[in-house]
């Protein structure tokens, strides 16, 4: 985790991307081995073959396992409880110089790379659902990125007609 949470393109979306899991690892270590499933950790599953372990170790590593997961969610409490609103997703994919030449190149091999959808959640969701709404058997050779027409699916913008059609005169029918 260390070694993640150095370098220039460091931001708090890629800091919580690592963190999360990592603070959510004991408590998921602590069950296991409550089960006693030692795979995480190769040593006590070595102890455990030899029949070297017993039942109250495996309590005390739970109980300490349990207090490191009650420590990290306090000490990242403001990472963990930090909500990524979708548009800032937005506005990093849109600053993505490498991203936006592959939108360019595929759409769809664009929006299905596990990449996007991990870095991305929230804006994936939306944007694959409403991308196979757009490309329905009747419109497979909709272009919906030079066209724009999901830009206009996604956008909460609603078009002042009014003031489009305005400048515009009415023809009266013949």
């Amino acid at each position: 985790m260390n070694l993640l949470l150095q370098g220039d393109d460091l931001n708090l979306i890629t800091t919580r991307a690592v963190v999360c899991p990592f603070v959510k690892k004991p408590a998921l270590f602590s069950r296991n081995l409550a089960r006693r499933e030692f795979h995480q950790f190769p040593n006590l599953c070595a102890m455990k073959e030899k029949a070297e372990i017993q039942g109250d170790e495996v309590e005390a590593y739970c109980q300490h396992l349990d207090m490191l997961y009650q420590d990290f969610s306090v000490g990242y409490e403001d990472v963990l409880g930090m909500e990524v609103p979708s548009w800032e997703e937005l506005m990093e994919l849109q600053t993505n110089d490498e991203l936006k030449v592959k939108f360019k190149n595929c759409y769809q091999a664009f929006w299905m790379q596990r990449r996007i959808a991990e870095s991305y959640p929230s804006l994936w969701s939306v944007v694959s659902s409403t991308v196979m709404d757009l490309l329905t058997k009747k419109r497979n050779r909709l272009q919906i990125a030079t066209r724009g027409d999901l830009r206009l699916r996604l956008t909460n913008m609603n078009p002042n007609v009014s003031k489009l059609v305005s400048p515009r005169q009415s023809h009266s029918s013949h």
